[in-house]
C-alpha cells in the first residue's frame, strides 16, 4: 500500500514553470565611467566622459533594412560629450558589402564614416538616433578634356591694300609655330580670307601644300607652309567680311573638305582677324555673332590687328571698330596695324594648356578614387586634384580625350 501511494503520487500532475520570454534589446545604465550594450551582434560602446550623469540606455532591432536591421539607440535626442562606437551586423544574405555604410537618424540623416568587417558595420555617432547599414554604389564621372591644345583660325584681309601687311605677318609664322612646338601644344592651325563672296574659296581654309587645309605639329616644313598660306593675295572682294568669313568655316561649311577636321569641339579655339578696314558682315549680326561665340562650351578668344581710333598711319583705311569689340568679348589682344601684327601673333595659343577644372557630383573619398584617361593609359591619380573644395578638381593631361572619376562618394551620398 505505502508503494502504491508513492506511484500515485508520483503520477499527479504538476504545475509547469515559468519560462521568461526572450530579450528585446539590451538595457544598461550608464554613467560617466561608460559601458557597453550587446544584443544579437549590435553593439553599442561608451566611452568614458561621454556622459556626465546615470542614463538608462537601450539599444534594439526595430525592423527590417536593405542589408540590415534598423537600430534604435534610447532614450531618443540625447547628445554625447564623447562619440560613441555603434556596431550593426550585416544579414548573412547581404552582398557586395565592402563599401556599406551606416546611415544614422538622429536630428539629421546622414552616411557615416563606416568601417566594415565580416558581416558588421561600426561608425561613431554623437546622438542617440537609429541606423542600419546601407550599400553605396560607385559614382562614374566623366569629363572631356582638350589636354594640351589649341586650334587657331587666321582670317586674312585679301583686299587690294593689304599685301605689305600679309608679308608682316608671315615673317612672324616662324617664331608661332617654334614657340607652340616648344610648348608641347597640340595645334590645328588654318588660314582663310575676308573675302565671302568669290564661291570657291569663301569660308573655306587655303591649302597648306601636301593635300593638307591645316597645319599640325605633324606638319611637315609647318613654319613654309604657313608663311605661304596667310600670304592670301590682293584680289579679294572690297567688302571684306571677317565675321561672316570665321562664321562659314566653323559653323555653316565646317563639313566641306576644305574645312573638315579643322576644328575640335572640345579643343579651346583662337581667331584672329587681320584687315586695314572696319567688319562689312551683314549676317551673322554682330549680336548674333557674340551669342554663338558665347554657347561654345570651350574657351574662344578673339584677337585683332586693325586699325585704332588714334591710328595715324596711311595703312589704316578705317578703324576696325567691329574687330575691336570681339576682342573686347573674349579678352583677346588687340594691335594697332600701324604697329604690326606682332603683340597679337605672340598670344596666339594661350588658351592652350594641360589643365582643366572640374565639378565632381559628390566629394569623393580618396581612398576609392579610380581615375581613367580614354587616350593615356599611364593617367592616374596624381594627375588629378582637388582645389577649393571636395567636388572641386583640376585635371593635369597633355592629351585631349575622356577623363572619368570612380569613386564611392561620402555625405551626402546617392542610394
Amino acid at each position: 500500500m505505502p508503494l502504491l501511494v508513492v506511484l500515485l503520487a508520483c503520477l499527479q500532475p504538476t504545475e509547469p514553470s515559468e519560462t521568461p520570454p526572450p530579450p528585446t534589446s539590451a538595457e544598461e545604465t550608464v554613467g560617466a565611467d561608460g559601458g557597453t550594450l550587446v544584443f544579437e551582434g549590435g553593439s553599442v560602446v561608451v566611452p568614458p566622459g561621454a556622459l556626465d550623469a546615470e542614463v538608462t540606455l537601450t539599444w534594439r532591432p526595430i525592423g527590417p533594412g536593405e542589408i540590415s536591421d534598423v537600430w534604435a539607440l534610447e532614450p531618443a535626442g540625447l547628445e554625447f560629450a564623447q562619440p560613441l562606437t555603434v556596431t550593426i551586423p550585416l544579414y548573412e544574405t547581404a552582398t557586395d558589402v565592402e563599401s556599406a555604410a551606416i546611415s544614422w537618424t538622429d536630428a539629421t540623416t546622414r552616411r557615416l564614416p563606416t568601417v566594415v568587417g565580416g558581416l558588421a558595420a561600426t561608425a561613431t555617432v554623437e546622438m542617440s538616433g537609429t541606423g542600419e547599414a546601407v550599400p553605396r554604389l560607385r559614382v562614374t564621372d566623366s569629363f572631356e578634356v582638350p589636354g594640351n591644345a589649341v586650334d587657331i583660325l587666321l582670317v586674312v584681309d585679301d583686299s587690294c591694300s593689304m599685301s605689305e601687311e600679309q608679308t608682316q605677318l608671315a615673317s612672324l609664322a616662324a617664331g608661332l609655330v617654334e614657340r607652340l612646338d616648344a610648348e608641347g601644344v597640340d595645334y590645328h592651325i588654318g588660314v582663310t580670307t575676308t573675302d565671302t563672296f568669290n564661291q570657291p574659296v569663301a569660308g573655306k581654309l587655303r591649302p597648306m601644300g601636301a593635300n593638307e587645309r591645316y597645319l599640325t605639329p605633324l606638319s611637315p616644313d609647318a613654319v613654309g607652309r604657313l608663311a605661304s598660306a596667310v600670304q592670301v593675295g590682293t584680289e579679294g572682294h572690297y567688302d571684306e567680311c571677317g565675321r561672316e568669313a570665321a562664321y562659314m568655316v566653323l559653323e555653316t561649311r565646317a563639313t566641306l573638305p576644305a574645312n573638315l577636321g579643322f576644328r575640335r569641339p572640345d579643343v579651346p579655339l583662337e581667331i584672329l582677324f587681320y584687315s586695314d578696314e572696319d567688319d562689312q558682315t551683314s549676317l551673322p549680326t554682330r549680336a548674333d555673332f557674340r551669342a554663338w561665340v558665347e554657347a561654345m562650351p570651350v574657351p574662344v578668344v578673339l584677337h585683332a590687328v586693325t586699325g585704332l581710333s588714334g591710328s595715324t598711319c596711311q595703312a589704316v583705311q578705317e578703324p576696325g571698330t567691329d574687330y575691336i569689340a570681339y576682342t573686347n568679348w573674349t579678352g583677346g589682344v588687340l594691335s594697332d596695324l600701324c604697329n604690326g601684327p606682332g603683340p597679337s601673333v605672340a598670344a596666339l595659343g594661350a588658351t592652350a594648356s594641360p589643365e582643366s577644372e572640374v565639378q565632381l557630383s559628390f566629394p569623393p573619398e580618396p581612398d576609392s578614387l579610380v581615375v581613367t584617361h580614354s587616350a593615356d593609359a599611364a593617367f592616374g591619380r596624381l594627375d588629378v586634384g582637388p582645389l577649393d573644395s571636395p567636388q572641386h578638381w583640376w585635371i593635369a593631361s597633355e592629351a585631349p580625350g575622356t577623363v572619368t572619376f570612380s569613386y564611392l562618394p561620402v555625405d551626402p551620398q546617392p542610394h
